[in-house]
């Protein structure tokens, strides 16, 4: 299924959010700077776990080839996240891990492991992740109450920690790569995410969804943005700032030259460890491109 237009217009703030930590998260870190997953945790009579790898690897893991619910409790919260484990897991062997954010109201795991199958595309040693936002409005009370991704607080970022703990400690995951992508009120939040949680991300690839929402972010990380010039939910113009707020963060300082797909360019002065890329669709309006998928997995796997 293609996506739903949102109910309403994200408004795109270069300066803005509070990053306070919300002190009721399930993540035993200070939410503002989280460590790579399962890092500080025990591996059993093993002691703890190598630096590349989380104290989840060697656990026996059920349910590999399915997607499960998994429930767990963030600042005082019930909160929900789906887990799709591939058939071939192997507890040995590190996974990456990839974040899939969906938009607002369109919350169906098994809707966006299908029509943003980012997932597939990536193949191999991936867990997927599809967490669930809460109904919300937005920070001045506009918008309507709407499942959608918190921009403006703290309350998603401490979920994402909580998230990525409570997966590392059960699964086998590489530390250097985990990875988000989302569209919409789920491309803010991966921007968002690219901002506040550098130290735990690889990379980021948000679809028709502009940001960061803080004028302050953590360091460089690479990037990949796509936008339609036709959306009439959240217009192009915030993707273009987006992709100058990236283009400084990361230090790119060269020409924007042609990149595959044909409508993607790169910035030829960006440092190695921080490339940037930005697309900009025609008459797609606001939904996910054809080429999206593939190149995002192509951008993550570079990684």
């Amino acid at each position: 299924m293609r996506a739903r237009a949102v109910g309403c217009l994200f408004l795109f703030a270069l300066a803005a959010c509070s990053s306070a930590a919300d002190p009721g998260s399930t993540s035993s870190r200070d939410a503002g700077a989280p460590s790579p997953p399962g890092e500080d945790a025990g591996a059993g009579e093993g002691g703890a776990a190598p630096a590349d790898r989380t104290s989840g690897c060697g656990a026996p893991v059920s349910g590999a080839g399915s997607v499960r619910k998994v429930e767990i409790t963030s600042g005082g919260k019930a909160r929900v996240f789906h887990l799709s484990i591939p058939r071939s897991y192997d507890p040995g062997v590190p996974h990456r891990l990839l974040f899939v954010l969906h938009g607002a109201t369109d919350t169906d795991p098994a809707q966006m492991k299908d029509w943003f199958a980012v997932e597939a595309a990536l193949g191999g040693a991936t867990i997927a992740v599809y967490p669930q936002a809460l109904p919300r409005t937005h920070a001045d009370g506009s918008g309507g109450l709407v499942t959608r991704w918190d921009v403006d607080g703290a309350e998603d970022l401490a979920f994402f920690d909580a998230m990525l703990e409570a997966i590392g400690r059960a699964h086998c995951l590489a530390t250097g790569q985990v990875f988000v992508t989302g569209f919409s009120s789920g491309g803010n939040f991966a921007q968002q995410l690219a901002c506040k949680r550098r130290a735990a991300l690889r990379a980021a690839a948000p679809v028709a969804g502009p940001g960061p929402f803080s004028s302050k972010c953590d360091g460089a990380l690479p990037i990949w943005i796509t936008h339609d010039q036709d959306d009439e939910a959240l217009p192009v113009g915030g993707a273009r700032s987006s992709r100058d707020f990236w283009a400084r963060q990361n230090g790119c300082k060269g020409a924007w030259v042609a990149a595959t797909p044909s409508a993607c360019q790169r910035n030829d002065g960006c440092p190695a460890s921080s490339p940037l890329v930005y697309c900009e669709s025609k008459g797609v309006g606001h939904d996910v491109p054809p080429y999206a998928v593939d190149a995002i997995a192509r951008f993550f796997a570079a990684l």
